[in-house]
């Protein structure tokens, strides 16, 4: 098959009427210039249409930022909520009165701790720490100033 894919635009099978070609470029040919006026009306648009893109990205913008200056407001406010009351010091009885040993100025289970860490360190011992009054320093009477410090009816002896 000698020839066979190859031909040239000579060839009278190949041709397209002539008819058919003019039809086809008056259909595919791009119109002539889009008037000043169009040109001018369709860019304004295009601008108005991004500035209003813009405005609503902006207008995002702050209300996350609002949303996220409100979030830490009220965790700043309402935290003092969140943690319940303030614990008041209480007063304790007479016995106690040495029991200071964090020097606050306040006898509470602050010093209760600050006994029991003296007594880890295994350093000297006052017998006036003596609260439980059984003649030994120790653990109980840890626990006896920290009972003192946290009774309900303000540490009054009964």
């Amino acid at each position: 098959m000698p020839g066979y894919g190859r031909h040239s635009d000579d060839e009278p099978e190949l041709r397209l009427p002539a008819g058919l070609v003019d039809d086809l470029k008056r259909l595919y040919t791009p119109p002539g210039t889009v008037p000043r006026g169009v040109d001018d009306a369709v860019g304004e648009r295009a601008w108005r249409h991004c500035d209003g893109l813009r405005a609503r990205r902006r207008i995002r913008w702050w209300g996350r930022i609002g949303v996220a200056a409100a979030a830490v407001f009220l965790i700043f406010f309402l935290r003092d909520v969140w943690q319940g009351p303030k614990v008041q010091p209480v007063a304790l009885p007479p016995i106690v009165g040495l029991a200071d040993f964090n020097r606050d100025g306040h006898i509470n289970i602050l010093d209760a701790f600050a006994l029991a860490r003296m007594l880890e360190r295994g350093g000297p011992v006052d017998q006036t720490w003596d609260f439980n009054h059984d003649g030994v320093v120790d653990r109980a009477d840890v626990d006896a100033i920290a009972m003192a410090a946290v009774r309900l009816d303000g540490g009054t002896t009964s």
